[in-house]
Order: structure tokens, then C-alpha cells, then sequence
């Protein structure tokens, strides 16, 4: 394989990163404790990682039912859907592109990708409580005089 080659599979690859497509997967929900939830089979048009991102965050606040989830609030992998182990993570392009290889692969043998979103520990808020105490001095004192 020649320069020209390799310049030409980058052209390739980067057309299709770009170009909107249609995906389907396996999402999976994994909370922090506790069972995992029923799967949800998506099928989503894509041309970014976005994309696939947003159409996630929609699905994970649809299915937990916390619609104010924040992405800071998870992490998103993704694995063949009968694979043992992790995943890998897909959090920027060069996941993307990892994955958008994978599943072309996976479609060609007629498999499933699946998206794997594990819920981070649930954080507690800090609430400071601010008691204000206001003493009416004339009742409190009552009879008392001095």
C-alpha cells in the first residue's frame, strides 16, 4: 500500500464518518447499584458523534425516568452485543471512529452493537440550611423586667 493508498482510505473513512447513516443497537442501561434495566432496541439517523450522544442522553433520561439527567451523570461505552467485557468508551472522535468501524463490521457478520450507558454514583447534594431565629424579645422576656 502506497501513500496515495493510505490518503485515499483516510478520504473514504472521512466521508463516511460525515455522511448520515442509519444505526441500530442494543441500549443498555447499568445503574450504580441494583439490576440492570430492560434493554431498548434503537435505531437512530446519525453523520456524528453528537449524534449518537444526544439520541443516548434522550433515550437514558426516557428509560430512567429523569429527564434532568446531565451527561456528567454517566458514561457511554459500546461492545459487540454478545461480547464479555466492558467496552470501549465513546466519548470523542477517535471513539467515534472506532465504533462506526466496528458496527459496519458487525452488520456485515449480522450482529448487533450495543451501547452501554453505566450510571455514575448517585451524588449527594450539599445543602446548606440556614436557620434564621428571630426572638421577639417583648413575649420572650414576658414579665421579666429589669
Amino acid at each position: 500500500m502506497n501513500e496515495s493508498d493510505n490518503n485515499c482510505e483516510v478520504e473514504i473513512m472521512s466521508e463516511d464518518l460525515e455522511a448520515e447513516q442509519v444505526i441500530s443497537f442494543n441500549l443498555i442501561i447499568k445503574p450504580f447499584t441494583g439490576l440492570t434495566l430492560p434493554s431498548k432496541w434503537v435505531e437512530i439517523e446519525v453523520s456524528s458523534l453528537d449524534d449518537i450522544l444526544a439520541d443516548v442522553h434522550h433515550y437514558v433520561g426516557q428509560l430512567t425516568g429523569n429527564k434532568e439527567i446531565m451527561h456528567s451523570e454517566y458514561l457511554v461505552s459500546f461492545k459487540p452485543e454478545k461480547a464479555v467485557g466492558v467496552g470501549a468508551r465513546l466519548v470523542d472522535m477517535q471513539d467515534y471512529k472506532k465504533f462506526i468501524s466496528d458496527y459496519k463490521k458487525l452488520t456485515v457478520k449480522k450482529k448487533n452493537m450495543a451501547i452501554i450507558v453505566t450510571l455514575k454514583k448517585e451524588q449527594k447534594q450539599k445543602r446548606k440550611v440556614i436557620i434564621i431565629l428571630i426572638i421577639d424579645l417583648n413575649n420572650f422576656l414576658g414579665d421579666f423586667r429589669f
